[in-house]
Parts: structure tokens; C-alpha cells; sequence
């Protein structure tokens, strides 16, 4: 897995354009993030790449960034 793989994942995840987000984006400023869309993110990392991710930490990320460091990409 990628860092770009996973910033396409998370697009479509959210519904946002696709190749827009390039990781300073602040989670806070994409509508579609919230508490529904954390359990996604976790489910379908574990799902997809086998990464097991913890849903308290995902929800204190405060950027893409900050996710793709729980990942690790």
C-alpha cells in the first residue's frame, strides 16, 4: 500500500473529488467526516490491507496527515 492508494481510499471514502486531498488537509474542514466515517476508515484498513487501527485514536487525528501516520504510508 501507498501513500497515494491511500489517500484515493479515503476520497472515496469520503465522497470528496477525486485527487484532491494530498494529506495538510484538516479533518475537521471535509464534511463527511465524522464519527460514522472513523468506523469506516477503520473497518475497510483492516478489511483492505489488513492494518488493525484503534477507532479513539482515528477519531483524535486532526489531519490526513495525522491518519497516514496511523497507517504508517
Amino acid at each position: 500500500m501507498t501513500r497515494d492508494e491511500i489517500l484515493r481510499h479515503l476520497e472515496r471514502l469520503l465522497e470528496v473529488v477525486p485527487n484532491s486531498l494530498s494529506g495538510n488537509e484538516r479533518l475537521s474542514g471535509i464534511p463527511a467526516w465524522d464519527s460514522i466515517a472513523v468506523l469506516a476508515f477503520v473497518t475497510t484498513t483492516e478489511e483492505i490491507w489488513g492494518i488493525l487501527l484503534d477507532a479513539e485514536q482515528v477519531s483524535g487525528c486532526q489531519t490526513v496527515n495525522d491518519l497516514l501516520t496511523l497507517v504508517r504510508v
